[in-house]
């Protein structure tokens, strides 16, 4: 009669020191391979031989390390992805300019092969902002153009309105600067429904994320629906995939929200960056697909309110991918912000 009471006691044993081993991992520091090159680069130089390669590059400040790659030559155009992705969201955009332009695309703290600290502090707007900043500097690039995507775009629009003598033209895809998200979480009810998903992030971690099997959904919403569309071939979904599969690189990638959202109730003067009165004085374009749901509309109108030279423009029937939905257009847009009317 003992011998279930062994093996029941077996069995709870064998679990405990399975959590405690999952905790032991979920601590320790994320790693990154920085011996062999990035697929996504080798990729793209592969399929297009005749463009100027693509090299890749780390740089360091204040202790977090952020990867980049870059291309070509001439004026500056600066490339940042948004949650959850890495710089090859913009490979439409890389490829087609890399042969006029110098380009230049991060993987924001956490993403891809940068750095993925598990403190908040150094995913605060403000510091990724300096870590820009501090690399525009590294490079020898006095103004660049800045496009941004999703919290990318979050941030080259706050960008912008921090640190203007930087910046030639800011383009933003799918997001508003977070001082107008803010002010809409704090005054639009329906926003503040949408948003609700944001609080359910910030309690992930990393062995939640792992049981619930987040990359493997990340995967399937909504890059093998890309797949699928043909917005990006077999080929680029499995970089992708391999490029989100790791469940503490997305736990440190959420940081972007615990630092930057507070929750409506409890959003403050303080929680504003650069400001909430803060303008975008510099040539702007904000791109806004009209199915995408996360963002009331009305952020458009706060957005144009507060902008010095903003144009907008709109596509129907698409979402929160304009880059890849409609991946010449947003191209063509962005080259036609460069260049004018504003030179």
């Amino acid at each position: 009669m003992r011998r279930p009471f062994i093996w029941i006691g077996g069995a709870i044993l064998a679990a405990a020191i399975c959590f405690a081993g999952l905790v032991i991992w979920s601590n320790l520091p994320v790693r990154t391979d920085r011996t062999t090159p990035d697929p996504g680069l080798l990729y793209l130089n592969n399929r297009s031989p005749e463009a100027p390669p693509l090299e890749e590059a780390y740089f360091e400040h204040k202790g977090q390390s952020l990867h980049y790659v870059e291309a070509g030559d001439g004026e500056v155009v600066l490339f940042l992805h948004g949650f959850p992705s890495y710089w090859y969201s913009f490979a439409r955009q890389i490829d087609d300019m890399r042969a006029d332009y110098r380009v230049i695309a991060i993987d924001g703290l956490a993403a891809g092969r940068s750095d993925a600290p598990f403190e908040t502090e150094p995913y605060k707007l403000e510091a990724m902002s300096e870590h820009i900043h501090a690399l525009l500097d590294d490079l020898a690039v006095e103004k660049a153009h800045l496009v941004g995507h999703d919290w990318g775009a979050a941030l080259v629009f706050g960008f912008a309105q921090r640190y203007p003598e930087r910046v030639a033209t800011v383009t933003g895809i799918s997001s508003p600067p977070q001082n107008i998200l803010l002010q809409l979480m704090e005054t639009n009810p329906r926003q503040q429904e949408t948003s609700a998903y944001v609080e359910r992030f910030k309690r992930a971690n990393p062995i939640l994320l792992l049981a619930l099997r987040i990359p493997q959904r990340i995967w399937k919403e909504p890059y093998s629906r890309h797949v699928e569309r043909g917005l990006l071939s077999e080929e680029e979904g499995n970089l992708f995939r391999d490029a989100l599969a790791s469940p503490k690189r997305i736990h440190a990638h959420i940081n972007w929200y615990r630092a930057n959202i507070p929750p409506y109730e409890d959003i403050t003067e303080q929680d504003y960056w650069p400001g909430k009165n803060a303008s975008i004085d510099v040539p702007a374009l904000l791109i806004w697909g009209k199915s995408d749901n996360l963002f009331e509309p009305e952020f458009i109108d706060l957005m144009l309110a507060s902008s010095a030279n903003l144009e907008v423009v709109q596509f129907d029937d698409v979402g929160h991918w304009p880059h890849l939905a409609q991946a010449k257009t947003v191209t063509t847009k962005i080259r036609e912000m460069i260049v004018g009317p504003y030179k």
